[in-house]
Order: structure tokens, then C-alpha cells, then sequence
């Protein structure tokens, strides 16, 4: 049989993230969580990989300083 890995992220994290980058993009924004949930080695890979989406610098700071704090002590 086939080792599995399991997944890096939780699913209520990533529909957090999700919901955070949706203000940004739009619907877009599952399908790019989707894609870097599977490649990211940790939240912070994960939440530049979706910054680098967000076209406009200071929304993508705003993007990365949100996403950062808020899931700072959860795991």
C-alpha cells in the first residue's frame, strides 16, 4: 500500500486562510489555498506563497501581518 502522508494543515485553518485571502481574490482564493496547502512546509511558506497572489504590496503586507497574528498561538 502506498505511505500517506498526512495533511500539514488542518481543514478549519485553511478555511480560515481561505476566507482572509477571499477578500483579496476573490474565488480564486480556494483554489490557490488548495495548491499551497499541498507544497508549504509550514504556515509561514504557506502565507507567502498566497501573498505572492495579491497584487497590490500593502494588501499583501496587510495579507501576510493579519494571517500571521491570528493564527500566531493556534496550531
Amino acid at each position: 500500500a502506498p505511505v500517506t502522508t498526512p495533511p500539514r494543515f488542518d481543514a478549519d485553518f485553511l478555511a480560515a486562510v481561505e476566507s482572509e485571502l477571499a477578500h483579496h481574490l476573490g474565488p480564486l482564493a480556494s483554489v490557490l489555498v488548495r495548491k499551497s496547502g499541498a507544497t508549504a512546509r509550514d504556515r509561514a511558506e504557506l502565507f507567502l506563497l498566497l501573498s505572492d497572489h495579491i497584487a497590490d504590496a500593502d494588501q499583501r503586507r496587510n495579507f501576510i501581518r493579519k494571517s500571521v497574528a491570528a493564527f500566531r498561538n493556534k496550531r
